[in-house]
């Protein structure tokens, strides 16, 4: 910035009002499978799904693979096995049809074939839209692994990455979105965002909605995503039709 003679400090005194802002609205595409799937052209977004993200170490001991007897492990991984398997229950019993939870990484240790691993290092990222429900899941298994790990002889530790609440779009952009598909004859899904966007932020300051359009075989973050400029086009019509219906509100 500054080779273009510009100060990045000035970023600070830049700050739009809140209260300059009439409306916002955000045109993504959805990441998931579930509007290419059902063939559905348009999707209208309730909420925008809040989420936890811990680093989880479950501790053992190291041992032989082949002199160390089955009964007498403390094995770190078939603690993280059990806990794994503990997750369809658990959201389940604790959680809503919106829930989610995926263990995204795991790093073992020592990490060789004929040794017992004596720790293991797993990432846990749960997600849900409703604020109670979210927290329900974070005590469930915060529960799960406290038990799995006095069960197996097991210390335990995690470090929370991420904590963010989840948010509700404003029922009245929502509906001018709702308008505009059934005006175009486009087909349309209310549905929950589990990915984050920029309309939870800007949800905090001003009434805020959001536009998905399909993603091809849900693909997202990789070389084979891709979306029709059909449902490009669709999308950003609506987007087009509901900023102009804000923009005509006294």
């Amino acid at each position: 910035m500054a080779h273009w003679g510009m100060n990045a400090m000035d970023a600070l005194s830049a700050a739009r009002p809140a209260e300059s802002i009439h409306a916002f609205v955000e045109l993504h595409i959805e990441q998931g499978p579930v509007l290419d799937r059902r063939h559905i052209k348009i999707g209208v977004v309730d909420a925008i799904a809040g989420l936890f993200k811990w680093n989880v170490k479950l501790f053992g001991m190291a041992g032989h693979a082949g002199s160390t007897p089955m009964d007498m492990r403390q094995d770190a991984f078939q603690g993280l096995a059990e806990f794994s398997g503990e997750i369809p229950r658990i959201l389940e019993e604790h959680g809503s049809p919106s829930s989610v939870a995926t263990i995204g990484c795991v790093e073992l240790s020592p990490g060789a074939a004929n040794v017992v691993p004596g720790l293991v290092e797993f990432s846990l990222d749960v997600r849900e839209t409703n604020h109670e429900k979210l927290e329900e899941l974070s005590s469930a298994f915060r529960r799960a692994i406290s038990a799995i790990a006095r069960r197996r002889d097991l210390m335990f530790e995690f470090e929370v990455l991420s904590d963010i609440a989840p948010v509700k779009c404003d029922p009245g952009v929502m509906q001018l979105i709702s308008e505009s598909a059934q005006a175009d004859g486009l087909s349309m899904l209310q549905m929950p965002s589990g990915a984050a966007h920029d309309t939870q932020i800007m949800s905090k300051i001003t009434r805020a909605g959001m536009i998905f359009v399909p993603s091809k075989d849900g693909r997202s973050h990789s070389p084979a995503e891709w979306t029709a400029w059909e449902d490009i086009e669709n999308g950003a019509n609506i987007l087009l039709n509901t900023l102009h219906k804000l923009a005509s509100e006294k």
